[in-house]
């Protein structure tokens, strides 16, 4: 089923499904023992899903085509049934049919898909936004305009209003900020996506003059794409940097939560120094001002 749009197109978060089902279980483990880190567990993916969710974002998991591959136990007496149901594929099922699994073709690199799909979200929400303040910009013309024939017929009398128009700072100017962006959840570094994409530059031996190419991987997941002005090269000062780095790095930790079952379950700790992060955060602190 298609995610629920609104006149605000929120942030896309693309989640590195395999990094987190691995970084959860090893933050789960008491033991840290080399068999239990080979068991990635999805518990971790469905929580990192609730918690953008919450706060109405796009999300998408990414995922290898192997992690939908069902297999029997060894302890399973029925060996014919190969489709068996686990926990985790059911979780994985779950996400498939709510529209937030993208599932990478076999052999493909899923670190790839992940990068590819937030940097076109990124790159559409740039056009789109350019687009919105163009518009904005001619609304404000003709406000303006209407305003000051507004005061000048009122100045005959003596009066100076105003057509009401107000400049007022809008209370969900932050909502701007973040429309439309494309972020990764992932505690990679993506070096090799990153070494792929110099190689592949030096072979050219050209730049790209396309808005939507001219920052680097590098760039874009240490700082984000600043599109307060058609120069990139001044991404890395500090009113270019509102929206953030591209990639938003995460722990798991237990805070006291359980389950339906009582079970203990890690919490998922986005970086709090991230511009996104700060905002979800504020939303969450006024919400619960309100219970």
């Amino acid at each position: 089923q298609p995610q629920q749009q609104s006149s605000f197109k929120s942030p896309l978060i693309v989640i590195d499904g395999a990094n987190v089902a691995h970084i959860y279980a090893d933050a789960a483990s008491s033991t840290k023992t080399k068999e239990h880190t080979k068991k990635p567990n999805v518990q971790g993916i469905q929580i990192v899903v609730d918690y953008f969710k919450e706060f109405n974002c796009r999300v998408i998991v990414v995922l290898p085509a192997t992690w939908m591959r069902s297999k029997p136990s060894e302890h399973d007496l029925n060996r014919e049934n190969a489709m068996m149901m686990t926990p985790q594929l059911e979780t994985l099922e779950h996400l498939k049919s709510s529209g937030h699994l993208c599932i990478a073709p076999p052999k493909d690199d899923d670190d790839a898909y992940i990068l590819a799909i937030a940097r076109k979200a990124e790159e559409q929400g740039l056009q789109e936004r350019r687009e919105m303040k163009m518009i904005q910009q001619k609304h404000e013309q003709i406000a303006n305009s209407e305003s000051f024939d507004s005061m000048e017929e009122d100045e005959e009398f003596g009066v100076v209003v105003t057509s009401g128009i107000d400049d007022e700072k809008d209370d969900d100017d932050d909502d701007k900020t973040f429309w439309g962006r494309g972020y990764v959840v992932s505690a990679d570094f993506f070096r090799d996506a990153i070494q792929r994409e110099e190689r592949t530059k030096r072979r050219e031996k050209k730049g790209v003059n396309d808005y939507s190419c001219d920052i680097s991987l590098k760039k874009w997941l240490e700082r984000g794409i600043c599109d307060d002005n058609d120069d990139h090269s001044l991404i890395s000062r500090a009113h270019c940097n509102s929206s953030g780095p591209g990639r938003i790095s995460y722990s798991f930790c237990y805070l006291g939560s359980v389950d339906e079952f009582g079970n203990a379950i890690l919490d998922f700790v986005p970086n709090p120094r991230h511009p996104l992060v700060e905002w979800i955060e504020r939303i969450r602190r006024r919400k619960t001002k309100h219970y």
